[in-house]
């Protein structure tokens, strides 16, 4: 199931996988992102979705994230789990169409690594990004990334949208 592609007019949907710690960070960042809507929330535990609802209560939450998967109005998924987690998720993610954004380390090996490349090149209207910078914490807001999706991505500016 791939996503349909849609033009940079209104807000970019997210939906967060993991509430925990950084997870909390993470929503915080997409919350406060002028153009950004956090849209749903996939959390493990009970208390963890219990939090998530509290926190956000215009957000859906999942306690299953295939579930999170499987909602169309969810545009970026935003992976902030424990890494021996990263590999399984992240496919999964980009085989929904769903654009990523993954937490460092991308995945626990280099055939992992090699998997979500290979997978992000079959769904070539995907963006992938990887690593520490995809949120200012500074500012509290999600810093430009993904040329097709957050636009100002080559001035490392954060998004105008």
């Amino acid at each position: 199931m791939t996503q349909q592609t849609r033009p940079l007019e209104g807000k970019v949907r997210f939906g967060l996988i993991g509430f925990g710690a950084w997870g909390r960070h993470h929503a915080d960042a997409i919350h406060k992102t002028p153009g950004a809507e956090l849209v749903a929330i996939g959390a493990r535990s009970e208390a963890s979705c219990a939090a998530a609802r509290a926190a956000y209560p215009e957000a859906r939450v999942y306690a299953h994230y295939e579930e999170l998967l499987a909602d169309n109005s969810i545009e970026i998924v935003d992976i902030v789990v424990p890494s021996y987690l990263h590999h399984e998720i992240a496919r999964q993610a980009l085989e929904a169409g769903k654009h990523l954004l993954l937490e460092k380390p991308m995945a626990i090996t280099l055939a992992e690594c090699d998997d979500l490349i290979a997978t992000a090149r079959r769904h070539d209207d995907q963006h992938v990004e990887a690593g520490v910078g995809e949120f200012g914490f500074g500012t509290g807001r999600v810093l430009s990334h993904g040329p097709a999706v957050l636009p100002n991505r080559a001035s490392g500016q954060e998004a105008g949208w």
